[in-house]
């Protein structure tokens, strides 16, 4: 291949056309996006859900449960210190026995934010 042929800001009119056409470009890779996003949010949910216990049946997972599958070798998930997951408002100590992680605000916090600066953010 030549690399003229694969460049596609040589026939602009070619790849990019009109404004319309851009729009819509844009529209289907923020839709993309979104999708994307729903599904790891929601296979973040499931894995999570799987951490809770019998006993337990309120959206919280126990710290300890959180932390098992990353400190098994399982995944790469779940690895906020404690302090993190208080500054969202996701890690319950109410029993200092029993610590553990809420999962709609882990869920919605900033860890799953992407933003391009401080003024626009996906989550």
């Amino acid at each position: 291949y030549d690399r003229a042929e694969r460049n596609p800001f040589l026939k602009k009119e070619t790849h990019f056309g009109s404004y319309p056409s851009m729009v819509h470009l844009v529209e289907q890779i923020v839709d993309g996006f979104g999708m994307f996003q729903d599904n790891q949010c929601r296979q973040l949910k499931n894995l999570l859900m799987d951490l809770d216990t019998q006993e337990r049946n309120d959206g919280r997972v126990l710290l300890a449960n959180f932390y098992a599958p990353y400190n098994q070798g399982f995944h790469e998930f779940f690895i906020e210190r404690p302090e993190y997951l208080m500054s969202l408002g996701s890690l319950d100590d109410e029993d200092p026995m029993r610590p553990s992680v809420i999962v709609p605000n882990f869920l919605y916090g900033r860890s799953f934010c992407i933003s391009a600066d401080s003024d626009v953010q996906s989550c």
